[in-house]
């Protein structure tokens, strides 16, 4: 959880695609979405509120999926993200596998 009112995610192994987009969820349940240019390495979210973010995900408008991510020890308010297809595989075969049941 975090109050940060900034907040940069970085991109260092794969990107978003165009169908995809990051989301921040905030402690009272709402989400944002987080403003990403196409093939960027990085983004930045604004959080001017100081609104209490609890988490993120990746939607592709389909399904939702949370990547890998992990914290910067040299930048506190830097969030390293990666894994997007691979997360999102497993989310999808895992709908299949439900619904063959």
């Amino acid at each position: 959880m975090s109050t940060t009112t900034q907040v940069i995610f970085n991109f260092p192994a794969d990107k978003l695609s165009n169908s995809q987009q990051l989301f921040v969820r905030y402690s009272n349940g709402s989400v944002s979405q987080v403003p990403y240019n196409s093939g960027a390495s990085s983004a930045t979210f604004n959080n001017p509120e100081g609104k209490t973010i609890v988490g993120g995900y990746v939607s592709d408008g389909t399904f939702s999926w949370v990547p890998d991510y992990s914290y910067s020890q040299t930048y506190g308010s830097t969030v390293i993200v990666s894994g997007f297809n691979v997360r999102k595989l497993l989310v999808y075969g895992q709908w299949i596998r439900h619904l063959s049941y």
